[in-house]
């Protein structure tokens, strides 16, 4: 999935981190969030890269994440950082939608940053 990012966007995520502790694998990256043994980046062309695949396991090179975690992630980037605009990445509910019965739209969970559910979304599809 490619999110629609903007040069402002990424400045903000850029002076929200302030170090250089996990430096841009690729021009243009940016740090969206880092936990004990992976890494996530937004590309300038809206890729959200990670070396945390879809099975979970540890991985050293960086992929393109799956709709599912790259969603999640750029929630918890958006708390964590305050950034608000980060959320607008995300896309509408659909008409065919109906709103997450786990986290009541919130895109969280008690006990969760992230609703595993919806993986933040706020919505799920109807069946």
């Amino acid at each position: 999935m490619r999110f629609p990012v903007n040069e402002a966007l990424l400045d903000a995520l850029r002076r929200a981190n302030g170090h250089d502790l996990f430096p841009a694998p690729q021009d243009g990256a940016v740090l969206l969030d880092a936990w004990f043994d992976g890494v996530a980046y937004l590309t300038s062309d809206g890729r959200v890269l990670t070396n945390q695949p879809a099975s979970g396991e540890f991985d050293d090179s960086l992929k393109e994440a799956d709709d599912d975690f790259a969603i999640s992630v750029i929630v918890r980037a958006a708390r964590q950082t305050g950034i608000e605009q980060l959320l607008d990445l995300i896309p509408r509910t659909p008409d065919s939608a109906t709103v997450c019965a786990s986290c009541n739209g919130s895109r969280s969970a008690p006990l969760e940053p992230v609703c595993r559910a919806c993986s933040g979304r706020g919505w799920v599809q109807s069946a």
